[in-house]
Parts: C-alpha cells; sequence; structure tokens
C-alpha cells in the first residue's frame, strides 16, 4: 500500500530556525565512514571468534581421551627398537624405521631445542654423535 504525501505542509522556516541552519557546523570528516566502520566491526568479530575457538581447541588437546572412544590407531610399520643418550641420559624408543633422529626428539621425547633446518640434499646435513664420533646423514 503506497503511503500517501501531504504538501500542505509549510516549507519556509523562521529567522530563528535560519540562524540555527546557518550556524551549525559541518559534519565533513567527524567520526568513521561507514564502511571503515563495518570492516573493522567484521574483522574485530572474525578475531574474537577464532581465538574463541584456538582457546576451545587447546582446552579440549589437552583432556584425556575417554575410555572406550573411537579413535584411529596410529599404525606405526617396522618398528624398532632404539637406546641412545641424550645429554647423558639413556632413553628408550619404539619408533617405525622410517623416523628421523630429529622427529623423535622433537616429537616423542619433547626436546624442541634441535631446529630443522635443510632437509635432503639441501646446504648443511643434519650431525649428531654416535658412539663418540660424529655421523652426519646427507
Amino acid at each position: 500500500m503506497p503511503h500517501e504525501t501531504h504538501n500542505d505542509l509549510p516549507t519556509e522556516i523562521s529567522a530563528d530556525e535560519a540562524a540555527l541552519v546557518r550556524d551549525m557546523p559541518e559534519l565533513k570528516g567527524v567520526g568513521q565512514a561507514r564502511r571503515t566502520f563495518m570492516v573493522q566491526t567484521g574483522g574485530g568479530g572474525i578475531g574474537l571468534f577464532a581465538a574463541n575457538l584456538l582457546a576451545t581447541e587447546s582446552a579440549l588437546a589437552q583432556l584425556p581421551p575417554v575410555p572406550g572412544a573411537a579413535s584411529a590407531p596410529i599404525v606405526a610399520q617396522n618398528v624398532v627398537g632404539v637406546t641412545f643418550k641424550v645429554n647423558g641420559t639413556p632413553q628408550t624408543l619404539q619408533l617405525d624405521s622410517r623416523v628421523v633422529l630429529l622427529d623423535a626428539l622433537r616429537e616423542r621425547l619433547a626436546l624442541t631445542g634441535s631446529k630443522k633446518g635443510a632437509t635432503r640434499a639441501s646446504a648443511a646435513p643434519a650431525r649428531y654423535w654416535s658412539t663418540g664420533s660424529v655421523c652426519s646423514r646427507a
């Protein structure tokens, strides 16, 4: 249903109203543009959502698994027993034969000080001590 308009309202303003309109400051440059406000608000909302999601994921990852819960087993092929000393402490691990020493140190023993630099025929091969002599893996 269309809205009916009445043009019988006065269109002139009084001298006091004209003075108020004349003395009113311009609003240019005040506040943010609507687009800027919307982009910043949307970005902030997405950031808060992501932070909440990461916090929830971190909290759930620290929970112990529920007994009887369905999970995919980790299938290791060619498991070998490995015994070695790390910083003078004997360590024994059951590892897949394809596991690299660096990954065993970082992932199984939580020794994250060792960093993976070059891989496979790159600049510098990994070096470690084995039975008193330096071994390298190129």
